[in-house]
């Protein structure tokens, strides 16, 4: 139980859920890069506007259903914007939709363990079978950098007077580090030099 809860959420909604996740201890526990991205995920389902015209996240968990959480991802899935000439286009925003679907599993999951009476057991988020791209698009290689592109990028980072952003390029080039690694906790455990791979 919380006494973070934000009173406007009415209890048992995916409004009150969403509160119930982020004042438990799990919460606390998660990176606030992954925080960020999670609140940016719950925010897009709850806020999503049905056809009754009441957002997502006013509603009561108890009457989700798997269909009702389907429909809504294939609403996220597509977003329509407007070209320099007025027309629309749909564009498809998979990784943020998979992104926001996870984060409503996650807090459904931590919801369920701190209110086990009001919860449902089935999480209507989990095993939704989601496709990091979609039908028929080709595999997309990650595009890497050289080490001619590291070097000029350093030397433009020192001149500009980030010489700690230089050193950072270098270190997870070379580490094979990730940014929060570098930045935050600046962890090596996995690093092992070519005479000691085992």
């Amino acid at each position: 139980m919380t006494d973070l809860v934000a009173p406007s959420s009415v209890p048992g909604s995916f409004d009150w859920l969403v509160g119930i996740f982020k004042g438990h201890q799990k919460w606390r526990e998660i990176d606030h890069k992954t925080q960020r991205l999670y609140e940016q995920g719950l925010a897009l389902f709850a806020d999503h506007e049905l056809k009754d015209g009441t957002r997502a996240g006013s509603k009561q968990i108890s009457q989700f259903s798997k269909g009702f959480v389907d429909a809504i991802y294939a609403k996220l899935l597509v977003v329509e914007d407007k070209d320099e000439e007025g027309n629309i286009v749909k564009r498809e925003r998979r990784r943020f939709a998979n992104a926001a679907m996870t984060a409503c599993r996650r807090a459904w999951f931590v919801g369920q363990r701190a209110q086990e009476k009001l919860v449902p057991a089935i999480n209507p988020f989990s095993r939704m079978g989601l496709k990091a791209r979609s039908p028929n698009q080709p595999v997309r290689e990650t595009p890497t950098a050289t080490w001619d592109e590291l070097v000029a990028f350093r030397a433009a980072a020192k001149k500009l007077g980030y010489s700690s952003v230089a050193t950072a390029a270098l270190v997870a080039w070379e580490w094979l580090q990730r940014e929060e690694h570098v930045f935050g906790a600046f962890e090596i455990a996995h690093y092992r030099p070519k005479e000691r791979r085992e």
